[in-house]
């Protein structure tokens, strides 16, 4: 598995979901006209019973759990029992099969079975709003045909979904693709495509976004928290999570958020949330709330690791770790695992599922009159831009101390005053203690605590700082223009360099940049820069140097004809002196140089390089040949010049060849006939052939190297 699915959505506005690695192309029934004109019947699905949604949710709403948004509506579409297949003009095959929900405000799309062959490709998109998929190609997921995976794809606006399978011809292996439930978006879906959306609008008036003054200290720390789409058979629900550091410091993307979430998972009897859908980032850029949908991107799939129902914690794995995805830079947050609690902070959340809020709190968190001592009782404050709370959607999330380290996650304000946004002033909430989920109140198995997955090291310390994701910045190649520099791509607490031999650090140790040189080698190697202990980077080191020519076996008359250098390093060679035997030298990394070959014979082509370079673009010298014909004969690239047509009046049109090593023989052909009329080998060097017993009239004479036809001319006899 390597990374993530892009979502775009045009129309009013771009958005893009990444929740596995995808190419980020259109749909066929996208790009391709005549794929979108083949009449295919549309299967439109029952609307669930809105009567019967709001029963059960005016009883599970005030239960632990993820708030319900989608509905389900269990089906059975696979390749083969449903959709339409299409071929091709080149013999790859389309099915496509379309699906409405009535009214719904999103579709969100669970699969038992998904695997893909090699080369296919699948997408899901709606026709209506251009929002797409894809394409999601067997590259990026795991599993395979014998044992597939159960498979999830983010949210499509809107009540028409498009489902795509591309295979092309050259693939046999049919996929795997088994679509069980449609679950049917009903609320907290802010779907920009209807004004429906305005009525339902997620979180109350009295949140503050994220981007707001509030919010203005904590913009690291809001880029570990992230919203997540929970599966269960109820439906699909929102709750909150955060992305937790650990000892390692090894951007492992470990996520914690609240074991009444799990909605049945378990660390032990069945850990597998494969399902799960997070979405990373999902804010307003600015403080006030916005007519433009934030970019939704996504990450799918996990792995309970540990849960607790003591301090009500569970912490996933991500399947997919979100520095892979585009426009996110991830933070992972800190903790402080020592019961203190300290005095203010911030709980940083989605309630709702509504997009990022931050809550300010001022108090000391004191041990919960509403539950027990295993968790926090916090109340938030008024501040310039509302009054924020938690409301359902914001379970899991974390409570984050004056110190900017994690110390509980939400548990909810059950059985403790629930007021929301009516009455902000009077809500009281509970928080999981951070340090009580750290040795599962003491327990000795490591699928209840934190402690065996968030401090791999050992090291057993009772704080540990958040981290950004990061970076090393440089250069690819040492020994050009020594000494390089290297920086941290992000602002880091700290910065501890080393290298590895032939390597040296010039300057710059415990800053964020510094400058490396090369300690008596030159010759070509390779060497690790590492920041941290754990983030590293592999450089090229010592002084370009040409190992070939690369260029056209065979060349054309009037035809530019390219060389660029093999060099130890990929683009290691920069400004090069180009030289030609009898001929004047030529430099830069592109020169260009007309010849005119006066005289047959053999010419040695060299490069020697000036300088060196870090990145394309790559070094090359055309050479334009005016007049004579070559042959590009070795690596070392000595050239011949053969053969030269004799253009002169003479009645036998003279046809002279070079000495060479290859095989090269004539045809000459009646153009009106298609005839051969006259064949052999090309005469020596100064030779001529004699065309006297050929008829007058036109001719296409070929010249043919090693059975191949090198060039053909049409000539009047």
């Amino acid at each position: 598995m390597k990374k993530i699915i892009l979502f775009t959505v045009f129309g009013l506005f771009t958005s893009i979901v990444n929740a596995q690695i995808v190419t980020d192309e259109l749909p066929y029934g996208l790009k391709d006209d005549s794929i979108r004109a083949k009449r295919q019947d549309i299967v439109v699905l029952s609307a669930p019973d809105r009567a019967l949604i709001a029963r059960e949710d005016s009883v599970t709403d005030s239960k632990p759990g993820a708030v319900r948004y989608a509905y389900p509506v269990n089906v059975n579409y696979t390749l083969e029992n449903s959709g339409l297949w299409q071929t091709m003009e080149d013999s790859s095959k389309i099915w496509r099969l379309k699906v409405k929900l009535p009214e719904a405000l999103s579709t969100n799309t669970y699969y038992d079975k998904f695997w893909l062959p090699e080369g296919a490709k699948f997408f899901v998109y709606s026709e209506v709003t251009q929002q797409y998929i894809g394409a999601i190609t067997s590259e990026y997921i795991e599993g395979s045909r014998e044992e597939p995976i159960a498979f999830a794809t983010a949210l499509i606006y809107g009540e028409n979904t498009v489902f795509e399978y591309y295979q092309p011809a050259s693939v046999k292996e049919s996929a795997l693709i088994s679509i069980s439930r449609i679950d049917y978006g009903y609320r907290y879906v802010n779907n920009p495509y209807t004004d429906t959306t305005q009525d339902l609008r997620a979180s109350g008036s009295c949140q503050v976004n994220i981007n707001c003054s509030e919010g203005a200290n904590w913009q690291s720390e809001k880029n570990a928290a992230a919203r997540v789409s929970v599966v269960s058979p109820g439906g699909s629900g929102w709750c909150s999570c955060a992305l937790v550091n650990n000892t390692n410091n090894d951007f492992t993307p470990y996520v914690l958020t609240a074991d009444h979430c799990l909605e049945g998972l378990d660390a032990i009897s069945n850990n597998n949330a494969s399902q799960w859908v997070f979405y990373w980032k999902y804010e307003y850029s600015g403080c006030n709330n916005s007519s433009v949908q934030p970019a939704l991107r996504a990450t799918t799939g996990a792995t309970v690791k540990a849960n607790n129902s003591t301090s009500d914690f569970a912490l996933l794995l991500l399947t997919q770790n979100p520095y892979n995805l585009s426009g996110i830079i991830p933070y992972y947050l800190g903790w402080d695992r020592s019961g203190s609690a300290g005095t203010g902070g911030v709980g940083i959340h989605h309630p709702q599922g509504d997009v990022k809020k931050i809550s300010t709190y001022s108090m000391t968190p004191v041990n919960s009159s509403c539950r027990n001592s295993n968790f926090w009782d916090v109340k938030f404050i008024s501040t310039a831009h509302g009054h924020s709370v938690m409301e359902p959607g914001s379970s899991g999330s974390p409570l984050i101390n004056s110190n900017h380290r994690i110390i509980g996650q939400l548990l909810g304000p059950y059985n403790c005053p629930s007021y929301q946004c009516d009455n902000p002033s009077l809500q009281q909430v509970a928080y999981g203690k951070f340090s009580v989920s750290w040795t599962g109140d003491g327990t000795t198995y490591n699928y209840r605590k934190l402690q065996p997955w968030l401090d791999p090291a050992g090291t057993n310390p009772q704080t540990l700082n958040g981290i950004p994701f990061y970076t090393i910045v440089g250069s690819d190649m040492i020994g050009c223009n020594e000494p390089e520099t290297f920086s941290a791509s992000q602002t880091l607490p700290s910065y501890n360099w080393s290298v590895t031999s032939p390597l040296l650090i010039v300057s710059g140790q415990g800053t964020s940049s510094i400058y490396v040189g090369v300690s008596g080698v030159s010759a070509p190697a390779t060497a690790t820069i590492t920041l941290n202990g754990n983030v590293t980077k592999q450089v090229n080191v010592g002084l370009p140097t040409i190992l070939g020519i690369e260029g056209p076996s065979y060349v054309k008359v009037n035809t530019p004809n390219t060389y660029t250098t093999r060099p130890n390093f990929t683009y290691s060679v920069g400004e090069c002196l180009w030289c030609l035997d009898s001929y004047p030298c030529y430099s830069s990394e592109g020169g260009t140089a007309t010849l005119t070959f006066t005289e047959t014979g053999t010419y040695v082509l060299t490069a020697t390089p000036w300088g060196c370079y870090q990145g394309d673009p790559s070094p090359g010298l055309t050479i334009y040949i005016s007049y004579s014909y070559n042959v590009i004969q070795s690596t070392d690239k000595q050239i011949s010049v053969t053969p030269i047509i004799d253009n002169t009046e003479s009645n036998d049109d003279a046809v002279l060849q070079a000495d060479s090593t290859e095989m090269i023989e004539y045809t000459l052909t009646d153009k009106s006939t298609a005839i051969a009329v006259d064949k052999g080998q090309m005469p020596a060097a100064g030779g001529t052939l004699n065309f006297a017993h050929v008829p007058a009239g036109t001719y296409i004479f070929r010249i043919i190297i090693n059975d191949s036809t090198f060039e053909e001319h049409n000539i009047v006899l």
